[in-house]
């Protein structure tokens, strides 16, 4: 599932905003809080696609028989 991929990168996002809790850009704000914040919008992400499907559909004329290789 598409929400599933998504939990490596929260708990990395996580791990980095521990890690760079004291490292300012150069805004002035912290790197905890810019990946703390990127964090919270990719949870409430996995939170809003989890569990949902996805179907893709494919419309037009059948091309296949005029393939020239």
């Amino acid at each position: 599932m598409f929400s599933e991929a998504l939990f490596p990168l929260a708990e990395s996002l996580s791990d980095a905003e521990q890690l760079l809790g004291d490292v300012y850009d150069e805004t002035g704000v912290t790197m905890s809080e810019v990946f703390s914040d990127v964090r919270r919008r990719l949870e409430a992400l996995i939170n809003k696609v989890q569990g949902q499907e996805a179907y893709v559909l494919l419309f037009g004329p059948s091309r296949a028989a005029n393939l020239h290789y």
